[in-house]
């Protein structure tokens, strides 16, 4: 038997392998591209040459990802040929192998088109916290028209590379024998080919500083950086080998060059300066009486939603009605681009670290937040969600930043919609359980409420869900005039007029196209104070969510100085930078540039600003002023965590 033979069989079934998987890859990366084209630059959208360019690129991160899923059976058939026991089974067995790992790989692809759509950025290891509830997961594919249509299409993908590759294994043409031989030609052959697979997985960026090599460093998501595009560079890079390079970089922290001294000066000057603005605020006499405080925590509520904004579709007439009459944020951020981010920061006062759930994080009952230091001075504190209050890991978080009580789904005993209640129903609750409360006691509350139905999938009621021919438009109309109901029953309470009620939007979303690598709709959102004492003002400086814990002290007139946030009192100071992440990015925004870090390749993009907030003149290059900004942040953050264990 030509000893050839076997290994020429192994290397079709190898190569042609590899060579479906990357055209299939080209062709959902067409498809991604034409699906969602009303996010790339108008001028790009003719440009073709630009658009092959992006797909190109793209192939060499499916080909790495191939790579990864070959370089197993490329060994172990390469020495069953060289030493002559290669069977049939093995060389099938491996066709199942190679045809489960493609088949992950085209599903999270073919997932992430909608998911990009949506939040303008691939998915990640975060997002697969919502496996743990596979019921909402599987709600969510299979409730939205568009979303449903590519839940279909991919399990029609899956099962068709998978059978595909078992056939290709299938018809090798494999003469067993029971007379091993060993075979120098076929040990050079694998050697050869295992040296290429490498080579393909570890890919090749160009040489830095100009260096002349054959090898530059290893494929990185900087490759697919290739045009002023930012949905381009973003489709030309791949979901799993983003998430694969997460995988090899868990339990790994960001090297910020900062030391733990630096960071603790940097965390007590802040401390030190927030605290004494809230030195002896009780004796303000306005601020005698205690007032009550209702959080409410919007989901995705972009300031570009409202009109206030310069939306013309007439999504939100109480928020814009609401915002004109209050103490209104317009420069207002959130400090990530998550619903677990929001929580951390409103309730703890701390920024998130790019794409971490941070309700997981090792903070101790050393780190104050606000529901505690509102209780220390004798409210009773309550936290309202739609859903299981598990999700997320909330009820484990609260532990150690408790409320008196958090109301959820286990108490309910119904739900609504995927998430659980509708906005609606869910105030409903709690203005009932307010009203019970102050029945009960004479202590003032604090009572945050995190809404959930501006969130896919989308559960609207008549007529909201007919307003708007797109469906996320319909969402946030309903989540409107949801807060409008409430505000409009809990204006006829008791309670209401010595209560401050504090609006802000848990992150943002992607709305109209990108203006920037990162849009800024994704974290730009509606932040304002609403009450009967509460002075109307336009406030155009910098606010981000960490910084709404001692803002309200302030408002309270608490003196709390134990607060061990690092947000600033923003009724007393300002700040210059407003840090937060969105995607693989961290943000630093000034009052006329903002600079984004990729955390990916540690390059920098810097933007002036326009009045409206949004970005212009992109730059690319690391400014280190900003650079050592963010990385104080996230050294504190780090220098935080290790102190709380």
């Amino acid at each position: 038997m030509d000893k050839w033979h076997n290994i020429k069989e192994c290397g079709k079934f190898i190569l042609k392998s590899h060579l479906t998987f990357v055209l299939l890859g080209a062709i959902i990366r067409i498809t991604e591209i034409t699906t969602c084209s009303h996010l790339m630059l108008e001028k790009n959208k003719s440009d073709f040459a630009k658009i092959a360019e992006g797909v190109l690129r793209g192939s060499v991160f499916d080909t790495s990802i191939s790579g990864m899923a070959l370089v197993l059976p490329i060994i172990v058939l390469g020495l069953s040929c060289t030493f002559g026991f290669i069977k049939k089974s093995i060389i099938k067995g491996f066709g199942i192998f190679v045809g489960i790992l493609y088949a992950l790989s085209v599903a999270i692809s073919i997932g992430n088109i909608p998911y990009i759509s949506y939040k303008m950025a691939n998915l990640c290891l975060a997002d697969l916290s919502y496996l743990s509830k596979p019921g909402e997961m599987i709600g969510m594919l299979t409730g939205e028209p568009l979303y449903f249509a590519f839940f279909v299409i991919g399990w029609i993908l899956v099962a068709a590379i998978t059978y595909i590759i078992w056939k290709y294994a299938k018809s090798a043409n494999i003469k067993e024998s029971d007379n091993s031989s060993f075979a120098w030609s076929n040990l050079v052959a694998t050697l050869l080919a295992t040296t290429v697979c490498f080579l393909l997985i570890r890919g090749n960026n160009p040489p830095t500083n100009d260096k002349k090599a054959i090898f530059g460093r290893p494929v990185t998501f900087i490759f697919a950086i290739y045009s002023d595009d930012a949905f381009l560079n973003l489709s030309a890079q791949s979901p799993t080998f983003g998430l694969i390079k997460e995988i090899t970089h868990l339990g790994r922290k960001i090297k910020t060059g900062i030391s733990n001294e630096e960071a603790f000066a940097y965390i007590n000057n802040l401390r030190k300066q927030t605290r004494a603005s809230l030195k002896d605020v009780g004796q303000d006499s306005s601020k005698n009486v205690k007032k009550n405080v209702v959080m409410i925590i919007m989901e995705s509520m972009s300031a570009n939603f409202m009109k206030t904004f310069g939306n013309e579709s007439e999504l939100t007439p109480c928020l814009d009605s609401l915002f004109a009459h209050s103490y209104a944020f317009y420069n207002a951020w959130s400090n990530g681009a998550r619903t677990n981010n929001a929580i951390f920061s409103t309730q703890t006062s701390l920024p998130g670290c790019l794409n971490i759930n941070m309700l997981e994080t090792p903070l101790s009952k050393e780190n104050t937040a606000l529901a505690p230091m509102l209780s220390a001075n004798g409210y009773s504190t309550n936290f309202f969600l739609s859903h299981h209050k598990t999700f997320d890991n909330i009820s484990v978080f609260f532990v150690a930043q408790p409320f008196d009580y958090i109301h959820s789904e286990e108490e309910y005993g119904f739900r609504e919609m995927e998430w659980g209640l509708r906005d609606s129903t869910l105030f409903s609750v709690a203005l009932d359980s307010i009203n019970h409360l102050t029945k009960k006691s004479d202590r003032p509350f604090y009572s945050a409420i995190l809404t959930c139905s501006n969130h896919p999938t989308y559960s609207i009621p008549s007529p909201y869900n007919e307003m708007y021919t797109q469906m996320d438009y319909c969402a946030v109309r309903y989540a409107d005039a949801s807060i409008d109901s409430f505000m409009s029953r809990a204006s006829r309470e008791p309670w209401f007029e010595n209560t401050v009620f504090v609006f802000t939007g848990d992150h943002g979303r992607l709305v109209g196209t990108p203006d920037g690598i990162v849009a800024s709709s994704l974290n730009h959102i509606p932040m304002f104070f609403y009450g009967k004492d509460i002075k109307p003002a336009k406030d155009s400086l910098l606010m981000m969510q960490i910084d709404l814990a001692p803002t309200i002290l302030d408002l309270l007139g608490i003196d709390c100085q134990e607060y061990s946030g690092l947000g600033i009192n923003r009724l007393k100071m300002t700040r210059d930078t407003a840090i937060y992440t969105s995607n693989n990015y961290f943000i630093a925004r000034t009052a006329d540039k903002a600079y984004f870090l990729d955390m990916d390749t540690n390059s920098g993009t810097l933007y002036d600003l326009n009045e409206d907030f949004t970005l212009t003149n992109c730059q690319t290059g690391n400014i280190p002023e900003f650079d050592k900004q963010i990385n104080m942040q996230i050294q504190a953050l780090y220098t935080i965590q290790n102190r709380e264990k």
